[in-house]
């Protein structure tokens, strides 16, 4: 099932009209009073491009919310920048292995490599040794469909559970557990986590940091907490998708999680 199912769900249960604009189903918009909400290939059209943009682009989710986030350096494919001469950067590494030995300085053992473009979790790897650094780095810059010229170096945080948050209009809305990608011995099949929980009450707070700097309208948050109780940001989505979630729930929670997000328009 994809969002726009959903959508349609939640419609016809909230007696909302909506106009389906192609067969396949890809483009619907949902009218409300006073107001039209669209949704195209399961993106809402309530969230700004600006909030967009940035949402798909990590390094700048780090330059906002560094003290938030494990530490995080991005790299760039030396032979991009040389055969792309009008890009500016800063970077001054000029091979492979300069990188290499920048994370190696920057990072201790186990750290994460992985290709700045949304990844589902391809082309992400921990690595253990500097061998692992140049396996990841070979395999990200290889000439396949899944090259990135972007490379990101980032601090492992020892956790066992991964937490995604739903903000709708700057309120933490949903939280439930996630797969655990290290191990997948451990399963947590989107346990949802109860306002009253301690857990939820503790994420609560470390949401009101964030958005004391940024306004999110519809947003899903991975968080962890580390072995020490420290909560940290992986990354936004501005897109989050629900499908491992009703499999392991049901589609009821949706249903007054997205009249949340529509009621500033109605």
């Amino acid at each position: 099932m994809t969002n726009i199912w959903y959508i349609l769900q939640i419609a016809q249960y909230r007696n909302r009209p909506i106009t389906l604009h192609d067969p396949d189903k890809v483009w619907v918009d949902i009218h409300l009073p006073g107001w039209t909400v669209s949704c195209i290939h399961n993106v809402l059209s309530i969230n700004d491009a600006g909030f967009v943009a940035w949402c798909k682009d990590k390094s700048l989710q780090y330059c906002l919310f560094w003290a938030y986030m494990p530490k995080m350096h991005t790299y760039i494919d030396p032979t991009y920048i040389e055969k792309k001469k009008h890009i500016h950067t800063n970077q001054v590494f000029t091979s492979v292995e300069h990188i290499i030995n920048d994370i190696e300085t920057q990072y201790t053992f186990p750290c994460i490599i992985k290709r700045w473009k949304w990844t589902l979790w391809r082309n992400v790897f921990l690595c253990q040794k500097r061998s692992d650094v140049e396996n990841a780095i070979s395999t990200i810059l290889a000439d396949t469909k899944l090259y990135d010229y972007l490379i990101l170096a980032q601090e492992y945080i020892h956790f066992e559970i991964e937490y995604r948050l739903i903000i709708v209009h700057n309120r933490l809305e949903l939280v439930y557990k996630k797969q655990y990608f290290w191990d997948k011995s451990i399963k947590h099949n989107r346990t949802i986590i109860e306002p009253s929980d301690d857990i939820f009450i503790q994420l609560q707070e470390f949401i009101k940091s964030l958005t004391n700097h940024l306004t999110f309208t519809w947003a899903g948050l991975d968080v962890v907490v580390d072995n020490n109780g420290k909560f940290y940001l992986i990354e936004c989505n501005a897109n989050p998708q629900f499908h491992s979630f009703v499999k392991h729930n049901s589609i009821e929670p949706l249903y007054n999680l997205y009249y949340k997000a529509f009621q500033a328009y109605i």
